[in-house]
This record gives structure tokens, sequence and C-alpha cells, in this order.
């Protein structure tokens, strides 16, 4: 009896993870939580019964980043649908980074370097070499994007699939963010709908943007959903 949900090959996923546009599920539902208890106190006076035109939100503020990255996904520590399921080698990938804050939100874009001249940009026949970003509470999370990757069907055939990829990284040192990527399997060519890779991921930095090169000018800051009337 062959399970419906067949868990991707070694050598077929890979490309699901070059691009790195993956991230960690429940991460929003993890920062709800946080945002309340870190509520400014100005705000948590006027829940209080202060006076309400005392209040004015702060400005939002993230931690630095922008420059050239290096961002390592641990293959080796992949897991899919929650059981680990190793797929090393490990890949990495280069990134021009650049971020600013307004008076709503702080946001970031990133496009994907070439593996070996980091001062030239790539883009990747799958998709997936840009990637816009918002930091929310205390974590950067890019903004969904849809990617066409290879996969094994379930009579042994090579087909293609669609997934939905997010990356989130939490700035933990000066130069350095810790995160996941996931990737969610949206349609059935191989019989894998709803399944999620789930990959640990580092990226580090390793210099200045390059000269020439402004993420921002390239994407738009990400959309935000519309508010329901």
């Amino acid at each position: 009896h062959r399970s419906h949900h067949r868990k991707p090959q070694r050598h077929q996923d890979r490309s699901v993870l070059v691009p790195l546009g993956l991230a960690v599920v429940g991460s929003v539902a993890a920062i709800v939580p946080r945002l309340l208890a870190e509520e400014p106190a100005d705000t948590a006076a006027v829940a209080a019964g202060g006076a309400p035109a005392a209040a004015v939100a702060p400005p939002p503020k993230a931690p630095a980043f922008e420059g050239t990255y290096r961002v390592d996904a641990n293959r080796a520590g992949e897991k899919y649908n929650g059981v680990p399921n190793p797929e090393p080698p490990n890949v990495s990938t280069w990134w021009a980074v650049k971020s600013s804050c307004d008076a709503s939100a702080c946001t970031a874009s990133a496009m994907m370097l070439d593996a070996k001249d980091h001062r030239k940009t790539v883009k990747t026949p799958s998709g997936g070499s840009e990637l816009a970003l918002e930091f929310t509470g205390d974590t950067w999370r890019s903004q969904p994007q849809t990617v066409h990757t290879p996969c094994i069907g379930v009579d042994g055939r090579q087909d293609s699939q669609t997934t939905t990829q997010v990356l989130t990284l939490e700035p933990t040192i000066p130069g350095v963010l810790h995160g996941a990527m996931v990737a969610t399997v949206e349609s059935n060519e191989c019989g894998q709908r709803g399944a999620q890779i789930w990959v640990p991921v580092v990226a580090s930095r390793f210099g200045d943007v390059p000269v020439g090169i402004d993420p921002s000018v390239e994407l738009a800051k990400p959309t935000k959903p519309a508010k329901p009337a």
C-alpha cells in the first residue's frame, strides 16, 4: 500500500529550497501574544482609562538588516510534515538586502546574487529570486511566494507541483539572523497537497550591498491585507 503523501526524493526537492522563499508555520500566532505582552506604556494607559489624545504610537523600529548576506539552509535538519527527513547536502545562497522603516512599518527587500560573483544579481527559472519582508514583533517574515518545483509522483514519474514558500528570520547577534523556511505544497500532481517541508536557516552578513544594486528599487514594499469593513 502506497502512502497518499509521498515524501519528496532527495534529488528532486532541492530546487524548492534554493530560492529561499520559505518560513515557520505558526509564526504569526507566536508573534501575537508577544505584541500584546509588549504593549507600549502609553497605549496601556489609554486602555486603563487614560486620555486618548495623549496616546501616540511610537514609530516602528527594527534591527539593522542591510548588506550582502549568505543564507545557509541546513538540509540535514529538514522535516517533512513534522517528521525528521534529512536531505543533505546543505544549500547556501547569497542575497543583497536593504531595509527601511516609515511611520507604519519596517520592510526589507532582497535580491539573490550570483553564487560565484556576488556583485551580480541572478534570477532562477522557478522564481523566488526576490523577497519582500516585513518586521513583525521580533521577526522578519517574507511575503508568501508561489513557486513551481519538480516532484516525483506516486507512480514514480517526474512532475511539477505548486508550492507556497515563506522565509522567517529573527535577529540574534549583530549581523546574524536565525530562522526557518517552509514550503507548503498547494497542488496535487504528486499526491503531496498540504505537505510541508521545514528547513532551519541562518543568515550571516558578509559586507555591504554591492555597488549598483538596490533591491528597494526593484521590489515594492509588502502589501498589507485589506481591513474588513
